[in-house]
C-alpha cells in the first residue's frame, strides 16, 4: 500500500513520489478521469465506441500536474481502479481477467462472472441494455453522436468498449451471493481478506470508506455497500453486516435507478419489521 505508484506505472513518475498504491484505493491521487481528458480520435468517453483500458489510462495521464498532492483530498476517478488492474497484471505476469478467474472467482464458484476485458467474447445468459425510447434517452445519444429513431418502445444500449477496472464485471445474482458469503465465511482467505475490505484508512482530512465500499447507515443498522452504472446497466449491493443480510438490485435499464429500486424494497422489509 506504501509502494509509489510509479514503481509498477513509471509513466506516473513525472507526477513526484508522493502517488503511493493506497492514493489509488482511496480514490485520493490527484489523477484525472479519463473521460475529463480529450481521445486523440475526438470520438466521445462512451461504451457504446471502442476503446480500452490503456487508452483510458494513456489519455488520463496526459495531464503535467495532477489536481491535487496525494493523500490531501477524495475525488472519485475511475483512474484510479484502472490503474490498480495494470499494477496487478505486472506484479502477477497474467492477463487481470485470468488472476480474478483463478484467484477470486474459481475458489468462490462464481462460475457466472468474469471480466470483460474482450468486446467480442459471447456471455452465456447476458442481459443487454435496453432504455425506454423517450426524448431523454434520444437526447442523450444525440450528445455523443449516436442516432436514435423516436417512437414507442425500446432502445438497445450495447457495452463495446472492453474497459475494466472501474466497471467491466459481469456477474449474476446468484454469483453474487456467493461474493457477499465470503464476508461472513472467509472461505476466499480467511477473515483477513474481509477484515481488509473493511478497513477504513485515516487520512489528514478524515476517515475514508473501505477498498471501493461505502460505509453507512440505514434504519438504524451500519451498512456497506455499492452502486454502479454503464450503458447497459444500473446496478447497487447493501449489506447489513450485523444482520447477515444484503440486498442486490441489478438493471439492464442505465435509467433504472437501481439503488431506490432497492431502497423501496428496504423499506418495505422495515415496515413489516424485517430490518
Amino acid at each position: 500500500m506504501d509502494d509509489p505508484v510509479a514503481k509498477y506505472i513509471p509513466e506516473v513518475s513525472k507526477y513526484g513520489p508522493d502517488l503511493r498504491v493506497r492514493d489509488l484505493v482511496y480514490m485520493t491521487s490527484g489523477l484525472h478521469e479519463y473521460f475529463d481528458t480529450p481521445r486523440k480520435n475526438h470520438d466521445p468517453w462512451f461504451t457504446a465506441y471502442y476503446f480500452t483500458r490503456d487508452e483510458a489510462i494513456a489519455s488520463a495521464l496526459t495531464p503535467r500536474r495532477l489536481l491535487f498532492q496525494p493523500g490531501t483530498q477524495y475525488d472519485y476517478s475511475n483512474t484510479n481502479f484502472m490503474l490498480l488492474t495494470r499494477i496487478v497484471e505486472r506484479v502477477t505476469g497474467e492477463p487481470f481477467a485470468l488472476f480474478m478467474k483463478t484467484q477470486i472467482f474459481q475458489p468462490l464458484g462464481m462460475t457466472e462472472t468474469l471480466i470483460n476485458d474482450d468486446s467480442t467474447e459471447v456471455i452465456p445468459n447476458r442481459a443487454t441494455g435496453y432504455a425506454p425510447r423517450d426524448a431523454q434517452t434520444i437526447s442523450q445519444l444525440k450528445s455523443v453522436g449516436v442516432f436514435a429513431r423516436r417512437g414507442p418502445g425500446w432502445i438497445m444500449l450495447a457495452r463495446n468498449s472492453p474497459h475494466f477496472g472501474g466497471s467491466g464485471v459481469f456477474s449474476s445474482l446468484r454469483d453474487l451471493a456467493k461474493w457477499d458469503e465470503d464476508w461472513y465465511t472467509g472461505r476466499l482467505a480467511g477473515p483477513s481478506f474481509p477484515e481488509l475490505m473493511n478497513y477504513r484508512e485515516r487520512f489528514a482530512f478524515g476517515a475514508m470508506d473501505g477498498m471501493g465500499l461505502g460505509f453507512h447507515s440505514a434504519y438504524g443498522h451500519a451498512t456497506i455497500n455499492y452502486s454502479g452504472a454503464d450503458i447497459d446497466s444500473s446496478t447497487f449491493m447493501e449489506r447489513f453486516p450485523e444482520q447477515h443480510f444484503t440486498i442486490v438490485c441489478l438493471s439492464n435499464d442505465p435509467l433504472g435507478n437501481a439503488e431506490s429500486k432497492a431502497d423501496e424494497v428496504l423499506a418495505i422489509l422495515h415496515q413489516s419489521g424485517k430490518i
